[in-house]
């Protein structure tokens, strides 16, 4: 009988010992678990972060004001696509040389001369190399339409800016003549800007390309297209 309730007693207290047992090693594994998952959602989070803060990085700061450049500009006044400019004395001014936006021709190109002289001569040629692209573009599109060519079929501006975020590590929103811009620095060699801004229901995009054989040199770029958008003005 006393062996009985010995061997009872033994298997009443192994199984209480493996109950508990089993259910420390439980809560022990769902610690486990816990912290692996606050350290996942903590890397995320400083990903989060570094990427807030990558695309935080603005192009210039706007109380600093630009350095003035010693060109001779001209003026231009565009009716068909509604603005005034100035542009650099001497370069020349053609529309719809060639189609850089996609088959999309509502295009003024500006090019400083020995640009201008490349194109004429690949024009010439007739190959099926790339052509080369104005030292600065100006293009528009009417919103009504709903191709948005300039926007890659985006609906906003905002929309397409985010969808090319990893290719426009730098952008700043500025003024022009009133109106809320997007201004884009982007570098694949050579830094060129993308400047896009909406006014009386189209969409503008201007263009801005350095090269060390132009008046507009990687170093003074930024110079050059804040003093130049500084002379962009719409027409009412």
């Amino acid at each position: 009988m006393i062996f009985f309730l010995f061997l009872t007693l033994l298997f009443l207290g192994i199984s209480f010992f493996g109950f508990f047992h089993s259910k420390e090693r439980v809560l022990q594994e769902e610690n486990i678990q816990k912290n692996e998952d606050t350290l996942k959602e903590n890397e995320k989070n400083e990903e989060k972060k570094k990427e807030e803060e990558k695309y935080k990085n603005t192009i210039f700061d706007e109380n600093i004001p630009f350095k003035k450049s010693n060109i001779e500009w001209e003026e231009y006044t565009s009716k068909e696509f509604h603005f005034s400019m100035k542009y650099p004395k001497g370069w020349i001014i053609s529309s719809n040389d060639v189609c850089l936006s996609g088959g999309y021709c509502n295009e003024i190109h500006i090019w400083f001369p020995s640009s201008f002289q490349k194109m004429q001569e690949w024009k010439k040629r007739n190959v099926a190399e790339q052509s080369p692209s104005p030292d600065i573009l100006i293009a528009y599109e009417d919103m009504s339409e709903g191709h948005r060519y300039l926007l890659q079929g985006s609906e906003t501006i905002e929309e397409f800016i985010e969808k090319h975020r990893e290719n426009f590590p730098f952008v700043q929103n500025i003024d022009i003549d009133g109106k809320k811009t997007w201004m884009i620095k982007n570098q694949h060699g050579y830094p060129v800007y993308y400047i896009y801004t909406i006014h009386d229901e189209k969409i503008y995009e201007i263009f801005i390309k350095s090269e060390d054989e132009s008046i507009i040199t990687p170093e003074n770029i930024l110079d050059f297209t804040r003093e130049f958008l500084s002379n962009f003005k719409f027409e009412k």
